[in-house]
């Protein structure tokens, strides 16, 4: 289902506060508002989110548990020092990510996902086009836990993982362009803002006559060449994630002090993905970035037990992995 979003004028300024109210005052935390009402975030909300006016004690517009959420310990992350994304925790168990260009692209892909598949992510509670708000999930990021995994974790962890894979992977598109699951061009972190496609691609070739004049720009004419010529053949449709590595996926033990204890994922930060033509595509971005000893070396003991053939220097598919990083490498410089 398409996720849409009222346009400004139909827009209600209590909406954020409608539904602030709501989350506050459930004991889980867990409320879906209707698709069709969206965010709208007061001009007090909206400075201490953009921290464009600072904290004003005799300011006395409810809630102040909001405002609270968005400075200090509250502010969750941040997409770099120079701007970017803002990921702030405005209610128990509900997170805001803000200064977001394609809020509207993840939040269809996270809407399609949890309606379609079995994957564990985040609830989407609602948004615009800049911001989600969404649950947060309990448990810790994979990255700052995996070295200290012990092999029999690292086996449940890859079983799992390649569960949500294949559920993911599954889905079906007949017809589908490549893009977004909504239909529109691709609009996601893969593509730098300066190499937005204006419409969605029906075939591969298609896509591929789009990134060539890109690729000679960034690698040579040579090199595009080269790069093209190993690029997958494959003109299918694959829901992908795009992201996803271990700062990207959650884990949680339940009965940690059991010897049943059994572990729990969640996958987050759907900002990345979008129908591709191959899952080529996501092994790449599971890779991109991270070396062979990074994580010592466990997050690479995961990806060949889900996929052995990403261990296999001169497999096929390497070598199409490889081109596709050079891909997302070229379209990242256009930023």
């Amino acid at each position: 289902m398409m996720v849409m979003f009222a346009p400004p004028a139909l827009r209600s300024q209590a909406n954020f506060g409608e539904v602030y109210r709501k989350l506050r005052d459930s004991n889980s935390a867990r409320v879906d508002p209707p698709i069709t009402d969206p965010i709208m975030f007061p001009d007090w909300v909206r400075a201490y989110l953009d921290h464009t006016v600072p904290p004003t004690p005799s300011q006395s517009i409810p809630p102040h548990d909001a405002v609270d959420a968005c400075v200090g310990p509250r502010l969750v992350s941040v997409g770099s020092p120079y701007g970017g994304h803002r990921v702030v925790r405005v209610a128990e168990n509900v997170l805001v990510k803000a200064n977001m260009p394609y809020a509207s692209s993840e939040a269809s892909t996270m809407r399609y996902v949890a309606a379609r598949t079995s994957i564990r992510i985040p609830r989407f509670f609602g948004g615009d086009q800049t911001r989600i708000m969404m649950e947060e999930v309990g448990g810790c990021n994979l990255d700052t836990y995996i070295a200290r995994m012990t092999p029999t974790q690292l086996h449940e962890l890859s079983h799992l993982l390649k569960r949500y894979l294949d559920d993911l992977h599954g889905l079906k598109f007949h017809n589908a362009q490549l893009g977004q699951v909504d239909g529109q061009p691709f609009r996601n972190q893969t593509f730098g803002v300066g190499v937005l496609p204006s419409d969605a691609f029906q075939s591969l070739q298609a896509f591929n006559e789009w990134l060539d004049p890109l690729l000679v720009e960034a690698l040579g004419s040579q090199g595009a060449a080269d790069v093209i010529a190993r690029l997958p053949k494959m003109d299918g449709r694959f829901l992908i994630h795009g992201d996803l590595q271990p700062k990207n996926i959650m884990v949680h033990f339940s009965n940690p002090d059991s010897s049943r204890s059994s572990m729990e994922i969640a996958i987050i930060d759907w900002g990345s993905a979008a129908i591709f033509p191959s899952r080529s595509w996501e092994w790449a971005g599971m890779v991109w970035g991270i070396g062979e000893m990074d994580y010592g070396g466990k997050w690479h003991v995961v990806l060949r037990t889900i996929c052995p053939d990403l261990g296999e220097a001169k497999s096929p598919l390497r070598h199409e992995v490889d081109a596709v990083l050079k891909v997302r490498g070229a379209l990242s410089s256009f930023s």
